[in-house]
C-alpha cells in the first residue's frame, strides 16, 4: 500500500514537473514570438519611413528642377496675377517636408535654397514684369495691324463686286483705303518697336538672372548632393559643381550667340 502511494506521489511530481517545464517552454516560445513580431514591426516601420523619406527626397529633387525653370521664365508670366509665383510653391512645400524627415543639415540647406528662390523671384519681378508688359504691348500692336489688314482686304473685295458706286462713294472709299493703309503701317511700326524693346528687356532680365544664378545653382547642387547621400548613393559634390558650372557656361554662351545674332544687347552689357 505504501509502495503504491509512494509511486503515485512520484508520478504526480513528475507530471507536475513536466507541466511546469511545458509551461515554461510555452512562455519562452511566446516571448520569442513576441520579440520576433516586435522586430518585424520595427523593420516594417523602418522600411515605411525609408520609403517615405525616399519619396520626399525624389520629390524635392524634381521640384528643384521646376523651380529653376520657373525663375528662368518669369518674364513670360503676368506677375500681376495673384497665382503668378505659385511655381515656387512646390519646392517650398518639399523643403518643409525635408525639415521633418531629412538629416538636420540637409533640411537647413534645403530651407536656405527655398529662401534663395523666393528672394531671387522678388528681385527679378520688376524686370520680368517690364519684359512681359512690353511683349504684351507688341502683340497688341501686331493684333491691331492684322485686324486692320483684314478690314482693308474686305473693303477692297467689296470694290471688286460693287462697281456701280457714285464718284463721291469712290472718293470716300479711296480715302478709307488710304487711312487704313496708314494705320496698318503705323501698327506694324509700333509692333516692331515694341518687340525690339521687349527683346532688350528680356536680355536685361537674363543678364540679371545670370548674375544671381551661379550662387543659387551651387546651393541647389549642395542640396542634391546631400539628398543622394541620404538615398545611399555616391555624391561627389565637387565634381557635381564642376559639371554644373560647365553646363551653365555652355548655356550662357548659347544665349549670347542668339542675342548677338538678333543684335540685342542688355542695358548693362
Amino acid at each position: 500500500m505504501l509502495t503504491n502511494q509512494s509511486h503515485d506521489r512520484r508520478a504526480s511530481a513528475q507530471i507536475a514537473a513536466d507541466q511546469e517545464k511545458s509551461d515554461k517552454q510555452l512562455l519562452h516560445d511566446a516571448d520569442r514570438l513576441a520579440v520576433q513580431l516586435d522586430r518585424a514591426a520595427e523593420e516594417a516601420q523602418v522600411e515605411r519611413e525609408a520609403d517615405m523619406r525616399r519619396e520626399v527626397y525624389l520629390e524635392s529633387a524634381a521640384e528643384i528642377v521646376k523651380a529653376n525653370a520657373f525663375v528662368g521664365s518669369m518674364f513670360k508670366r503676368d506677375l500681376e496675377n495673384p497665382d503668378a509665383l505659385d511655381g515656387l510653391n512646390g519646392f517650398a512645400a518639399a523643403s518643409a517636408k525635408l525639415q521633418v524627415v531629412a538629416d538636420q543639415e540637409t533640411g537647413i540647406e534645403a530651407q536656405r535654397l527655398s529662401m534663395m528662390y523666393a528672394r531671387l523671384a522678388i528681385l527679378a519681378t520688376p524686370l520680368a514684369t517690364n519684359a512681359f508688359g512690353l511683349n504684351a504691348t507688341a502683340k497688341s500692336h501686331e493684333a491691331r495691324a492684322k485686324a486692320l489688314q483684314l478690314k482693308l482686304d474686305e473693303l477692297q473685295e467689296t470694290d471688286r463686286v460693287q462697281l456701280s458706286k457714285t464718284s463721291d462713294e469712290w472718293t470716300a472709299q479711296k480715302l478709307e483705303v488710304q487711312r487704313l493703309t496708314g494705320l496698318i503701317a503705323k501698327a506694324w511700326a509700333d509692333a516692331s518697336t515694341a518687340f525690339g524693346r521687349s527683346a532688350k528687356a528680356r536680355a536685361d532680365y537674363e543678364l540679371f538672372m545670370r548674375q544671381h544664378l551661379s550662387e543659387l545653382a551651387d546651393q541647389a547642387i549642395k542640396v542634391l548632393a546631400r539628398l543622394r547621400i541620404e538615398l545611399g548613393l555616391d555624391a561627389d559634390e565637387e565634381r557635381m559643381l564642376e559639371e554644373a558650372t560647365q553646363m551653365r557656361m555652355d548655356l550662357f554662351s548659347t544665349v549670347d550667340q542668339l542675342m548677338n545674332a538678333i543684335g540685342v544687347r542688355p542695358a548693362s552689357g
